[in-house]
């Protein structure tokens, strides 16, 4: 009876310390502030100039280039290995990395481009599976593909 008791007491004390320290790791993530979405506002007259100019960094990164239209591109690439073991199913089309460029007019000359990136897989059914990836480092990366746009856009007036 002694023996069992001291198990419960080490046992709650390892549980203790181990609610103790998730807390803290809570906590600590919560207390980071998050990066604003990514986006950019380009000096433009026509939205076909942007998503022109779109089409062609994503081509440059090597990602390809799967739909335009008048006011959004549409960039896919393969997810990768990880992806795939993460991800993929057993009879499934294959984990694809999807970028989504929305562009629209805010008015006064100005168009805005909004990102979103997810992964994605078609199961064997038919059915898609979505995974978003908008977190903060792939935001930044977005952000450059954006800047780089913006610049190239503006520069060339």
């Amino acid at each position: 009876m002694v023996n069992l008791l001291r198990e419960l007491e080490m046992f709650r004390s390892v549980s203790v310390i181990i609610m103790v320290g998730l807390l803290a790791g809570c906590a600590a993530n919560s207390a980071a502030t998050p990066r604003p979405r990514a986006a950019v506002e380009i000096q433009a007259k026509d939205l076909s100039v942007v998503t022109g100019k779109l089409a062609q960094i994503c081509d440059r990164n090597g990602l390809r280039i799967d739909n335009t239209s008048s006011n959004s591109v549409t960039c896919s690439r393969d997810g990768g290995l990880a992806a795939q073991i993460l991800l993929g199913t057993r009879y499934g089309s294959g984990v694809r990395q999807r970028l989504q460029f929305s562009v629209f007019s805010t008015g006064n000359g100005m168009i805005k481009v909004a990102p979103e990136l997810w992964m994605e897989n078609q199961t064997a059914f038919g059915q898609v599976q979505r995974t978003d990836l908008n977190n903060d480092d792939n935001q930044g990366s977005v952000q450059g593909m954006l800047n780089t746009a913006k610049a190239e856009i503006e520069g060339s007036h």
